[in-house]
């Protein structure tokens, strides 16, 4: 059984939709996804994630945190371009192909961890059966916040999505 069948996602041409939300599903349908980006606040990082990938190619949505607003466009962008040619990523993979010289890796997200974060997402789909794979970068040194020699200036960059909030 797949989990993920249930996703009832919305269409620019829906009829209860703001000016607003019409203009954001148009650009993602000619694109195929969407990319919202989200200012740091005083306890969270600034973040970007996608919406729409899952309903074009069914491939989990992306989100990254940490770098600047247009580098994780780029990123996720990047991701969405190699995903429509046929790449496909998963919790766990590590690729060399996104940031020149380093290497990205791919953890689940818990979708308990949507409402703070995959807003528009979960808006789109209508729910929070999708799947959604958080990106996360290396240090200089090419290493990951779960590993012990990380770079303490960065690791509050990239939280850990995978595991439910605190608060759950």
């Amino acid at each position: 059984m797949n989990l993920y069948t249930d996703a009832m996602p919305r269409h620019s041409t829906d009829s209860d939709l703001d000016e607003h939300e019409a203009s954001v599903l148009r650009r993602r349908e000619e694109h195929g996804w969407f990319v919202n980006l989200i200012a740091e606040d005083e306890s969270e990082p600034r973040f970007a994630y996608s919406f729409g990938l899952y309903e074009e190619f069914r491939h989990p949505e992306i989100i990254i945190c940490g770098l600047p607003e247009e580098t994780m466009r780029q990123l996720i962008n990047d991701v969405g371009a190699r995903v429509r040619s046929g790449t496909e990523y998963g919790a766990g993979d590590r690729t060399g192909d996104l940031i020149e010289g380093y290497t990205c890796m791919f953890r689940g997200v818990n979708p308990l961890r949507y409402d703070r974060t995959c807003t528009w997402a979960v808006w789109f789909y209508g729910n929070r059966s999708f799947p959604t794979l958080q990106l996360f970068w290396p240090d200089k040194q090419n290493r990951f916040p779960r590993e012990p020699e990380f770079s303490e200036q960065l690791r509050h960059c990239q939280p850990d999505l995978s595991e439910p909030p605190a608060s759950a």
